[in-house]
């Protein structure tokens, strides 16, 4: 009879040798010749280089160096697709595992999905109100999302996390949904330091307010669901009956 400590080496043994196999079709922009390419198989290494194989059935194949390449495609891994099971049913610390597990190996970091696992290991990490680790979540991935065309999203949740573990930030000055966030948790925090003064948290809700009435649901994406949910409570706060509003729209779209 197998014991319960082999099961979990074999069963870990079995999760193991399944991310490091070779990735098979891939999509990627070549920055160097300016247009997307398409191989029948690829593999990463552990410096963001990639093999790719020129033709189907031949041994034929060259190495693509980081950074001349970016939004590489490739079908999603069962692993990703557990994960964001996960992740949808809110249970933080299996995402977290998951993800530490799938960031070691360059075939998730670099093609593909590396920023995917890292946004849902590094909001999960924010859900249990570690920052300290979402911010070297974000940070580490700043080291890989220009493979899959992330790094505006990377940063962004990275400044967020910094702001959320304490230290001092400021948005960009380019109107964007994260900046509009990012400014209205700014006003927000300081209104707390300031006794919830109530000029500061009016201003608070015209940031958060930008955000859901200049972007829709796909140009927003998480950043206006986000200051959606900041915005409710804000209002209701301020004695603004607006919020019953904004609450229906909440649970209309989200």
């Amino acid at each position: 009879m197998i014991s319960k400590y082999k099961k979990f080496l074999f069963a870990g043994a079995i999760f193991f040798c399944a991310i490091q196999q070779v990735i098979a079709e891939v999509k990627y922009y070549d920055v160097g010749q300016r247009k997307f390419v398409s191989a029948p198989e690829v593999e990463a290494k552990s410096n963001g280089d990639i093999k790719v194989k020129l033709k189907k059935g031949s041994s034929a194949s060259q190495t693509v160096r980081y950074g001349r390449y970016t939004k590489i495609r490739t079908p999603k891994p069962r692993q990703v697709a557990t994960m964001e099971k996960a992740y949808a049913a809110k249970k933080y610390a299996e995402v977290i595992s998951i993800g530490e597990k799938l960031l070691k190996d360059p075939q998730y970091k670099y093609l593909g999905w590396g920023s995917k696992i890292a946004m849902m290991k590094g909001r999960s990490e924010i859900a249990q109100k570690d920052f300290s680790e979402a911010v070297k979540t974000f940070k580490s991935a700043r080291g890989f999302a220009k493979s899959d065309g992330n790094e505006s999203l990377i940063e962004d949740s990275y400044l967020e996390a910094r702001f959320l573990k304490g230290d001092k930030v400021k948005p960009g000055d380019s109107p964007s949904p994260f900046n509009y966030k990012l400014r209205g948790m700014l006003y927000e925090q300081e209104a707390i330091d300031n006794g919830d003064d109530r000029s500061l948290n009016q201003k608070a809700m015209l940031e958060y307010l930008k955000v859901v009435m200049l972007y829709d649901k796909k140009q927003g994406g998480t950043n206006r669901k986000e200051s959606l949910e900041k915005l409710i409570p804000l209002m209701k706060k301020i004695g603004d009956n607006r919020f019953q509003d904004f609450q229906k729209l909440l649970d209309s779209e989200y």
